[in-house]
């Protein structure tokens, strides 16, 4: 397993947390909620706009709640309700908020919803990295799969050195051609 100390531990709320063993013990874990929003608010945006869905699927319903962070808030209630102690921060794209939340709370495992950093979405990885510098267990994938996923071709050539098929492609560096031969 990621953590070798570790216990999977299903709430209530059919909310996945692993939580370490001293947590375990004492029943529940103390969840820390982390997301990191510094613009304007993009479901507020749809109902300033009065847009029932997002322009890139409209068979999609734009969610009842009115901000994001009641849909982080809506997250913490249902660990909470499965008998976790959970709390949310926004870091504000502050590293030192981070730390802060992560020190004042002290928790078993992080809920990490942190999809970007100093503005950059190529940051993201940085934060899962330091929750495992830390030994806190988080959700989501691993640094070097989020620092992938920012790098198409050398995704691709894992996967091609795998042996796994993909689709052929070219990186263009600096102007696009009039012609491409794929």
């Amino acid at each position: 397993t990621l953590f070798p100390s570790t216990t999977l531990f299903r709430s209530r709320a059919r909310v996945m947390v692993r939580v370490n063993k001293r947590a375990f013990r004492h029943g529940m874990a103390r969840v820390l909620i982390l997301w990191n929003q510094i613009d304007d608010d993009v479901y507020e945006h749809f109902r300033r706009d009065n847009r029932r869905a997002p322009d890139w699927d409209p068979t999609l319903e734009v969610e009842p709640w009115e901000t994001v962070e009641q849909e982080i808030e809506l997250i913490e209630r249902a660990l909470n309700d499965g008998g976790h102690t959970a709390c949310h921060v926004n870091i504000r794209d502050s590293f030192d908020n981070l730390l802060e939340a992560v020190r004042r709370e002290s928790p078993d495992c992080v809920v990490n919803l942190v999809e970007f950093f100093h503005d950059d979405p190529e940051q993201e990885h940085n934060v899962p990295a330091l929750f495992e510098l830390l030994n806190i267990p988080y959700t989501g994938n691993r640094p070097l799969a989020l620092s992938l996923c920012q790098k198409k071709p050398q995704a691709k050539a894992l996967l091609a050195a795998a042996g796994l098929p993909t689709p052929r492609v070219i990186v263009i560096d600096g102007p696009v051609p009039r012609e491409i031969s794929l």
